[in-house]
């Protein structure tokens, strides 16, 4: 982690005419760590890679946004997240990885960094989590992270690429681990949009964000479709099974009148998914659709249910809360389901009949599954030695919430040239500067000269 400057590399860039504009539009870019967290027992180990130049006469450096509930409300899936952010020092291909709870690595979190030449930033913590939890009873935290460079505020075009990361979530005390690959979306000129729309690799799972005035007043919500599950023996099983949710913001189109409602954040003069307060329900459904069915034991055998909970901002919501008593007991060996994601309510505010803005309800979502067992056993086998962890990221199509039937070739959707139900073509184009293949999501026109995008 070499965090100085040369005086080379800005000469470079002045010399080709770069200006600070241009530069911080050509190197904006963002990832989303959708899962973190810590208490006395566990903690998130995060690595961060930036292969971005530093922006003439703005600090080299990158913004760090946690947003988290800690204490008594790390348990309240409708508890409001707080947001704390720092800036910490890079250069160009750094690499820096981090325990966000601070109990390992050196006295600012940091891991792995050579001695005696590691530099120095003097009190400039990469422990985000340590004094939350130190403040917090019961000692506990979770939240998400979403890593930016963006210098000092310049909004441009993100490059996809020139961020990356990697993070696990280990539980020292018993030896257990899992992890994933952080979110590094499309680009687009908001640079807080990690929706669907902007996914790369089915991230998200989302409902359709275009709607009929008449749905809006009416209290549209939207679903997504469903994403099968395996559920394991409810009745004296040694896996714990829990979905961990963090609500994703976006854009809602009247096909009415064609009007785009922007996301919104309850932060002020923020928006999109910088926001604490936005909130989505899931729950358990199988087909056919329009049916009570949420789920089908090892013998076929249909299982009804109603279940759906809400979440704001980050939760975990633990697989057996979403049967009851007795379809629980209808599991004993387990069987299967699927997830949906659903608003749990209006996504526009209606003002004299007319949508006029986004609330902060949203039927998109990133869900990860997690399995885990605290007690030492596997299938009753109690010499198992030690806990174990089991996580994965679920997925579900890809930008699954852009499909829409086009009826004319005409405004606002002439630009896509078709008349039949399709989807957003997926065109991809080469970043001069890294030279990666960088996909363009949703923000591509047909026709558009994609270098505006680099510049």
């Amino acid at each position: 982690m070499k965090f100085k400057v040369t005086k080379i590399a800005t000469a470079v860039a002045a010399g080709l005419g770069l200006s600070a504009i241009g530069m911080s539009a050509a190197h904006a870019d963002r990832i989303m760590f959708p899962y973190v967290g810590g208490s006395s027992t566990v903690a998130t180990i995060v690595t961060v890679i930036n292969r971005a130049g530093p922006i003439p006469g703005q600090p080299h450096r990158l913004h760090y946004q946690i947003f988290h509930k800690s204490g008594a409300a790390a348990d309240n899936n409708a508890a409001v997240c707080q947001e704390d952010s720092v800036f910490r020092p890079t250069s160009v291909n750094d690499i820096v990885t981090f325990d966000l709870t601070g109990k390992f690595g050196d006295a600012n979190g940091v891991l792995f960094e050579p001695s005696p030449t590691a530099p120095s930033y003097g009190a400039q913590s990469f422990a985000l989590l340590k004094p939350i939890l130190a403040a917090a009873s019961p000692q506990q935290a979770r939240g998400w992270l979403m890593v930016d460079n963006q210098g000092v505020g310049a909004v441009g075009p993100a490059v996809p690429g020139t961020l990356n990361g990697e993070a696990f979530l280990l539980d020292f005390v018993e030896g257990a681990a899992w992890g994933y690959v952080a979110y590094n979306p499309a680009p687009g000129a908001n640079p807080y949009d990690f929706s669907d729309a902007a996914e790369t690799q089915g991230e998200v799972i989302a409902g359709a964000r275009r709607y009929t005035t008449a749905g809006l007043v009416a209290g549209a919500v939207g679903h997504s479709p469903r994403v099968p599950i395996a559920i394991y023996p409810m009745v004296g099983g040694d896996l714990i099974q829990k979905l961990l949710i963090t609500p994703i913001n976006h854009d809602v189109v009247n096909t009415t009148t064609g009007t785009v409602l922007p996301a919104v954040s309850d932060r002020p003069g923020q928006f999109g998914q910088n926001a604490t307060a936005l909130t989505t329900a899931i729950g358990l459904s199988v087909l056919p659709v329009g049916s009570a069915l949420i789920a089908f034991n090892r013998d076929e055998q249909p299982i009804d249910g109603t279940a759906r909970t809400s979440v704001t901002c980050v939760g975990a919501v633990n697989v057996n809360s979403l049967f009851t008593a007795l379809g629980a007991s209808q599991l004993a060996n387990g069987g299967w389901s699927a997830v949906r994601v659903t608003s749990p309510g209006p996504l526009a505010n209606i003002v004299g009949g007319v949508p006029v803005s986004r609330t902060l309800n949203t039927n998109e979502a990133i869900v990860m599954k997690l399995e885990y067992n605290l007690a030492g056993a596997f299938l009753g086998d109690a010499g198992f030695k030690g806990a174990y962890n089991n996580g994965y990221w679920m997925r579900r199509g890809h930008r699954e919430s852009l499909t829409m039937p086009i009826v004319a070739a005409t405004a606002p959707f002439a630009a896509y040239g078709s008349t039949t139900a399709q989807e957003i073509p997926q065109v991809y184009a080469i970043d001069p500067e890294t030279g990666d293949s960088v996909d363009l999501g949703a923000n591509y026109v047909k026709g558009q000269d994609v270098t505006s995008l680099f510049q």
